[in-house]
């Protein structure tokens, strides 16, 4: 199937010890699981974030997709929220006077006050989280900005496509949890706390905007191999100093939120990830804010699940059905990708590029399609119509000659001048009829003479001016003259036009030729033949 003609997309999500995926599709305004697996993952495989053991993902990879419950995942259309340890995020504020493009050469200075790369080394997004006072002199607008050192996303890259993936999005665990839990946010403020294994992270919503967003590098780092057994009295210590820790700093973020006279009081607080059914995080959260209302943030609350699809796979196989707050940042990336969600999207470039290509040649197929069904449309309405003139124009001669031998005089002269009246509307039609061509012969002859090295982008047809204006790329500055010799030498072209602009690069060259047609050597279309 075609990559943009897919229902469903696979959410991935990669931990140091855990791989994990969900695959959904939209119906209605949720979406519906179809597969999901969990494994785990060979120590020192990933490492912060940072694959270590490529030949080892893979294996796994490969096995995660494979043994999916209830059935084996292509990856057609994979995405991914990257690791948050190497992404970086700051909400910057600008004049609402400002437009995004304004806004992303400013950024290019601003950024590096508050992060510590260059931004020339940085795959970087930015989007509009909020305006105030936007019709105002003196309005402000928040924009979230994140990025990623170009080495960990040109490494998730290489990963995918040497196990023949091309993920579509790399997507912010800012904007994967807001999407998930988008069903739980209300138009009260809430704060939410995300713990995973990579990081602790801390969301500030107004309503459902984003207003404040930290990533704190504490996620299970702390789980030695001896600290992994639950019954340990080491491990309970750890537990909850790590869940005290977390508590102060969420407690620290809501008090200082709430101060601000923007914000106003925080009501909810919403813990989900990695260890949100833990007990101690969730009881010792309600003990903290005895006064806020203190709930599971759970992806499943917009999620439809046919249990029975599942459950006969899990008692063949044995093992307990995993929380589906597990899969919080793998559920939201994928519902930001199928409902095009705001959002940033840090895939490196040439990648974005080439799936806009893409679509642009879908939908270029799709139009000539259209086109050719729309002329055989037209073509087969004017023969239908075309035959019923011819037919009528001979029962009216026959009934001419009837009334010739039958009346002569005034009579006469009248039924004549309405005849030659009603002739010279169907030489009209013939003559109509006869100035068509094939717009689909004259497409096809010009694009059988494309060499192979010619990438056609768009096409304009001008039908008073006779003119057709092609756009395009090549891969080098001999191929376009080569083209360009070869339109010369199509019969129906009378002169070809190539500004000079055309030859300023020598390889990947953006072009524009224009074709000028002498409309008596185009394709005979349909009825304008006169066989």
């Amino acid at each position: 199937m075609i990559p943009f003609l897919r229902s469903s997309v696979v959410g991935v999500d990669f931990h140091d010890g855990l791989l994990q995926l969900v695959e959904v599709r939209a119906k209605g305004k949720q979406l519906e699981l179809l597969a999901f697996n969990r494994l785990d993952l060979p120590e020192g495989v990933i490492v912060d974030g940072g694959i270590k053991d490529e030949d080892q993902l893979k294996i796994g990879v490969t096995h995660l997709l494979q043994t999916a419950n209830p059935r084996p995942v292509d990856g057609g259309r994979v995405v991914l929220a990257l690791p948050s340890k190497h992404v970086f995020t700051h909400i910057f504020k600008f004049p609402s006077s400002f437009s995004l493009k304004d806004i992303r050469k400013a950024l290019v200075f601003e950024v590096e006050t508050v992060i510590p790369f260059s931004i020339e080394d940085m795959i970087w997004d930015c989007y509009v989280l909020s305006s105030l006072n936007s019709k105002v002199e003196g309005g402000s607008q928040s924009i979230f900005f994140s990025g990623v050192p170009k080495v960990v996303a040109e490494e998730y890259v290489r990963f995918f496509e040497s196990i023949g993936i091309r993920p579509r999005l790399f997507a912010t665990h800012a904007d994967a949890l807001t999407a998930a839990l988008e069903s739980d946010l209300t138009t009260e403020n809430s704060l939410v706390l995300e713990l995973d294994p990579y990081a602790s992270n801390y969301l500030i919503m107004k309503g459902k905007v984003l207003r404040y967003y930290l990533s704190v590098a504490e996620g299970s780092q702390w789980m030695e191999s001896g600290l992994k057994n639950p019954a340990d009295p080491e491990f309970q210590t750890k537990l909850n100093g790590f869940a005290l820790e977390r508590i102060m700093q969420a407690k620290k973020i809501l008090e200082e939120q709430e101060a601000d006279g923007q914000m106003g009081p925080i009501n909810q607080i919403f813990l989900t990830g990695e260890y949100a059914h833990i007990s101690p995080f969730y009881d010792k959260l309600k003990m903290a804010f005895p006064t806020k209302k203190v709930e599971v943030g759970d992806p499943k609350h917009q999620l439809t699940v046919d249990n029975r699809r599942f459950w006969e796979e899990y008692q063949k196989h044995g093992g307990s059905i995993p929380y589906s707050v597990f899969f919080v940042d793998a559920l939201g990336v994928a519902r930001q990708y199928l409902f095009n969600r705001q959002g940033s999207n840090l895939l490196p470039e040439a990648l974005k590029k080439s799936f806009f290509f893409e679509k642009m040649q879908l939908l270029m197929l799709l139009g000539a399609v259209l086109m050719t069904v729309f002329s055989l449309m037209v073509a087969s309405y004017l023969l239908i119509l075309h035959g019923k003139l011819v037919q009528t124009r001979d029962e009216l001669a026959i009934d001419k000659k009837r009334v010739e031998n039958v009346l002569y005089g005034t009579r006469y002269q009248e039924i004549k001048a309405q005849l030659t009246q009603f002739n010279n509307e169907i030489n009209q039609l013939s003559q109509i009829d006869a100035a068509l061509f094939s717009v689909p012969d004259t497409l096809k002859e010009i694009l059988e003479t494309l060499p192979p090295g010619i990438r056609l982008t768009a096409y304009v047809y001008d039908d008073a001016a006779l003119d057709l204006k092609i756009t395009g790329v090549a891969d080098s500055r001999e191929e376009l003259l080569g083209l360009e010799d070869q339109f010369k030498a199509l019969g129906f072209v009378k002169d070809v036009f190539a500004p000079l602009s055309n030859y300023d690069e020598k390889q990947n060259v953006s072009f524009t030729i224009e074709l000028q047609l002498s409309f008596s050597l185009l394709p005979i279309y349909g009825s304008a033949n006169p066989s």
